[in-house]
């Protein structure tokens, strides 16, 4: 803790009427007596001494140096702070954990001890790799008569008040009598990532009065962050992986109405009939686009059908997997399979609409196929994960349009095609979408989505137009089919 650390501050002649400054980042606050000395650019006047935390201030004269220097120092003995511990991350056996020691040449996760006397360590939890899965704590104190053990993990500073006192705010505060058992363990799901402050305190107890833990007491301190989910959701539950902005999220699916991080509150919990209700509605309401998979065989959309079964295929068993232990596959491979199907189904529906010729309309499926796959790995719970393809088959089916009512100088599609199949597909889209998105909730999840994949799946049967070789060959004759 003491030591002195010396920042040089070279002042340009352009601003030599302005004093100095130095913006301090929040790491030097937990130094209660930091000394600011501070020379003006223009004239070498007195250095003042400010002591940050401390009511007094003390005004030195230090000798005068040729240049401009802006110091900082800490003035205190070892016995007048808190021990501060800087912790390094290491790989354990496990390639999805790592555990935090002190950065010496053992590595080591014994702490020296005294009775209500906090020891604070100070660790960084990376943005991208550590914020999905599990912070654990584990204190063993087998050695300690007695003892209570408190700490407080927070991101703004060490609980520490007036240099040495413990000091944590009720919401941050745990507590845990070790006197029986000796060990505890804490679990913090998807911690807050950065630099972290953990401030431990110990006191030990003779027949409830205080008392010291030892000349040399010690305890094991165990920190770890492992990706992965609590009690791995027991037989409740389902451990599942989110994918979002490219970070993974370790998380509980629970099942039969069982809710929290492990799936262990049942105070929610449904009948097994209730619950039979809800697998058979959300898995038997994709046959829909069975049906509209013989449509596009029978309209000769071949492409669009084999989409539209993979959605029946992956739909189906992702729902099956999500809403019970029946899983064929890992979860998060099925779940990405029904939203990219789901995707590409509503891609290829409106390119297949535009009626485009085979050599753009080939190049355009690749396109899409590739985005679609790009989304549905990146972010595909996030809106534009399907706007974008939405939106990029309208536009290419408008212009399609577009182009060919200038050709011919008429409507296109037909009036009686619009009448009788376009207007009633998107009005069933936009009843999907309704019952989906705004009257959607956790409990009547399993019957708004159902209806999601019937409305979803009966508008694909209308808007495609037939597609035979004699329209590929004669484009838009007043005869052919795609009218």
């Amino acid at each position: 803790m003491a030591g002195c650390l010396e920042l040089a501050l070279n002042c340009e002649h352009k601003v030599t009427k302005q004093r100095p400054y130095l913006h301090l980042p929040k790491a030097f606050t937990y130094f209660p007596s930091i000394h600011l000395l501070h020379k003006d650019c223009t004239n070498s006047r007195s250095l003042a001494t400010y002591a940050i935390g401390d009511p007094e201030e003390r005004q030195v004269d230090p000798n005068q140096e040729d240049d401009d220097t802006l110091t900082i120092y800490e003035d205190l003995s070892d016995t007048d702070c808190a021990p501060l511990y800087h912790l390094v991350s290491v790989k354990t056996a496990s390639s999805s954990a790592k555990k935090f020691v002190k950065r010496t040449e053992n590595e080591t996760d014994v702490f020296p001890v005294k009775s209500q006397q906090p020891i604070v360590m100070t660790f960084d939890l990376d943005p991208i790799e550590d914020v999905g899965g599990l912070f654990i704590v584990e204190v063993n104190a087998s050695t300690l008569p007695n003892p209570l053990v408190s700490f407080c993990l927070q991101k703004m500073g060490p609980a520490i008040k007036d240099n040495v006192k413990f000091h944590c705010d009720k919401d941050r505060l745990i507590q845990s009598d070790l006197s029986s058992r000796k060990r505890e363990r804490w679990i913090m799901p998807f911690p807050v990532v950065g630099t972290l402050y953990l401030t431990l305190q110990m006191e030990c107890f003779n027949d409830s009065n205080p008392t010291e833990c030892g000349e040399e007491a010690e305890i094991i301190v165990n920190l770890s962050l492992d990706q992965q989910c609590i009690g791995g959701c027991g037989k409740n539950g389902l451990c599942s992986v989110r994918y979002r902005a490219g970070i993974q999220f370790f998380y509980c699916r629970c099942y039969y109405g069982y809710t929290g991080f492990a799936c262990t509150d049942s105070s929610e919990a449904w009948a097994r009939s209730y619950y039979l209700v809800q697998v058979l509605l959300l898995t038997l309401s994709n046959v829909v686009f069975l049906v509209a998979t013989i449509f596009a065989i029978y309209r000769y959309h071949f492409a669009e059908s084999v989409s539209y079964f993979a959605t029946t295929v992956f739909s189906t068993l992702y729902h099956a997997c999500d809403s019970s232990r029946a899983c064929v596959m890992d979860y998060s491979t099925l779940q990405f399979c029904d939203f990219y199907s789901s995707f590409m189904s509503v891609f290829l529906t409106l390119i297949a609409m535009a009626k485009l010729n085979p050599t753009l309309k080939s190049t355009v499926h690749m396109i899409g196929a590739f985005f679609c796959a790009f989304a549905a790995q990146y972010d595909r719970f996030s809106l534009w994960a399907i706007l974008v393809p939405v939106l990029s088959g309208l536009a290419v089916m408008s212009v399609s349009w577009g182009h060919k009512m200038y050709q011919h100088k008429q409507l296109y599609p037909s009036k009686k095609r619009w009448i009788l199949f376009i207007i009633p597909g998107i009005i069933l889209a936009l009843i999907g979408l309704i019952f989906t998105s705004a009257l959607e909730t956790d409990a009547n999840y399993f019957i708004m989505h159902s209806i999601w994949h019937i409305c979803m799946g009966l508008s694909a049967l209308f808007p495609s137009p037939a597609e035979t070789h004699a329209t590929e060959e004669a484009g838009l004759g007043k005869g052919a089919v795609g009218r």
